[in-house]
């Protein structure tokens, strides 16, 4: 074969090809009937490079096509690229707006929300980015506008029929504070009453191991009796192994209630060695997820309206000098109308009772007659607004 470096080298020196087709280091050998073989080698360099030449050109202008095709893919990628941002961006912003002003509901249904709301800001983020990293915005924001505002109508207007299906109220997340006796806080929220079978509801999420709770379930007892009749009721105590160990407590996992001004749903978890709570039923659980932001208990709903975290009663003061009383000590204190036990417990009670009157008042239902006579209680349902 042919060493055809080797014949540049020697063309570069000079030689003739009479004397570089002689030369048996470059390995040629003329085809029979060539004649002289430099003129047949030279011949045959010329047809070589020439057809070299030919494809490099080939090569040449195939790239040069390549070229323009990405050049062309880019600049449309460049054109489209503020479309598309604003596209995600818009819609993000859109899904935003509906879902949590127009359908709250949604909280619910889909327990991740937050999650999905803080992708939506990030796609925002993306989206401006791409708007901002390409040639101007071509007239395409109309568009995207447009598009964005449908998919974000459509994703949440699903929503909404699935959760009103589902008989999910659509829950205002803004709250006004409302007075309370120092202990966790009242708020307000603008809904329509929640009732069950045209009584108010009041709902109380918690469990018996939280010494909270177990302090709050004093409170609770009392203005629900004040409201009704409870059967069933047991006496226990919070987890021995948390805080407040062995806090007192009024067991109302599994009471009943007999009321003509309140309808009374608990789900209190039973295990006491660990605070846990119940599966909520849909409704419940849109007030627990739309109101209670740490997910933490004891929490208390009265009508739908009114919403209040944290305890009720402070657990320090069933626990003096760092020993838990008993529920018999706790009783005494209560039917004895004296001391820091009984004031603590009925300073939350009344509250938790003005609450259930304004709740019966929006629902046209006259409070039991005892407790319009309280004026302790009446004096605070006169500040209560909403």
């Amino acid at each position: 074969m042919t060493d055809w470096d080797r014949v540049e080298r020697l063309r570069s020196k000079g030689w003739d090809w009479s004397a570089i087709a002689a030369d048996p280091t470059v390995q040629y050998t003329a085809p029979e009937g060539a004649g002289d073989p430099g003129r047949a080698l030279k011949a045959l360099y010329f047809q070589r490079r020439s057809t070299r030449k030919a494809s490099n050109g080939s090569d040449r202008k195939s790239s040069r096509a390549s070229e323009e095709q990405e050049k062309k893919r880019a600049k449309s990628l460049r054109a489209r690229a503020p479309f598309i941002g604003l596209l995600i961006a818009f819609a993000a912003g859109f899904w935003i707006l509906f879902g949590r002003t127009v359908a709250t509901s949604l909280l619910v249904l889909l327990p991740l929300i937050y999650v999905a709301i803080a992708l939506a800001f990030g796609l925002i983020v993306f989206g401006v980015g791409l708007v901002l990293g390409g040639r101007g915005i071509s007239g395409g924001w109309r568009k995207a506008i447009a598009v964005s505002l449908v998919v974000a109508l459509l994703v949440t207007g699903v929503g909404a029929l699935a959760a009103y299906s589902t008989g999910i109220p659509n829950l205002n997340p803004n709250t006004t504070s409302q007075p309370g006796n120092g202990q966790g806080s009242w708020v307000s929220a603008s809904n329509p009453l929640w009732t069950s079978n045209g009584l108010p509801v009041f709902f109380f999420a918690g469990s018996i191991a939280c010494p909270f709770c177990s302090a709050s379930s004093w409170a609770m007892y009392g203005a629900l009796s004040a409201f009704g009749t409870l059967g069933g009721v047991t006496f226990y105590h919070s987890n021995p192994a948390d805080v407040y160990p062995n806090t007192p407590e009024v067991d109302l996992s599994s009471v009943t209630y007999t009321s003509s001004y309140l309808s009374l749903q608990i789900a209190e978890g039973t295990d006491d060695s660990q605070i846990t709570v119940p599966a909520l039923t849909p409704i419940q659980n849109a007030y627990f997820q739309t109101y209670d932001g740490t997910g933490g208990v004891p929490f208390n709903v009265v009508g739908g309206i009114y919403i209040h975290t944290g305890s009720l009663v402070d657990p320090t003061v069933l626990s003096p000098g760092g020993t838990a009383l008993t529920t018999s000590q706790v009783q005494n204190d209560i039917a004895s109308g004296t001391g820091s036990v009984y004031q603590a417990i009925y300073s939350a009670q009344i509250y938790l009772e003005a609450y259930f009157v304004k709740a019966d008042q929006k629902a046209g239902i006259n409070p039991p007659s005892a407790v319009l006579g309280d004026s302790a209680v009446m004096s605070i349902v006169a500040q209560i607004s909403g």
